[in-house]
């Protein structure tokens, strides 16, 4: 089953609303960036399964920058406790790289995590913030949120 969510506002191009894109448009394409393989795929099957995105699931910061300096998101949701870069670093980078791809410079970072809501989630760049486990309806609320602040 897939849920339909209505926006009324959607994100300056070239990125659409977050949520689910309308039946002609391409499938929004997000980005999960999570060491905890288990939890990072659970995100990514309710993103594809419930909202139609498109998702590719990386395991480090590291991965993360390397494709975002060569391909284009709408959104991506990073985790924060990571070894190497963690999620907070890895933003950072993201908003202030010249390597990093211009779009993908300026689109929503959700901060992904069981850590608690942190005012230094939103100083490093980051927009949103979701709290580990995700249920549906916590998915649903950020990511209208997120196209709405857009």
């Amino acid at each position: 089953m897939t849920a339909t969510v209505s926006t009324s506002k959607v994100l300056s191009e070239p990125h659409r609303a977050v949520c689910s894109p309308p039946s002609s448009f391409t499938p929004i394409k997000s980005l999960v960036i999570d060491d905890n393989l288990i939890t990072g795929k659970i995100l990514s099957k309710m993103l594809e399964s419930e909202f139609g995105h498109s998702v590719t699931c990386l395991e480090s910061g590291e991965e993360g920058l390397q494709v975002l300096r060569m391909d284009a998101y709408d959104l991506i949701f990073m985790d924060i406790d990571m070894p190497g870069l963690d999620g907070v670093e890895t933003s950072t980078v993201i908003r202030k790289e010249a390597a990093i791809l211009e779009t993908n410079r300026k689109i929503p970072i959700i901060a992904y995590t069981t850590n608690k809501r942190s005012q230094r989630f939103f100083e490093c760049g980051m927009d949103g913030f979701l709290a580990k486990p995700v249920t549906q309806e916590s998915l649903r609320t950020e990511l209208e949120r997120v196209s709405a602040k857009a």
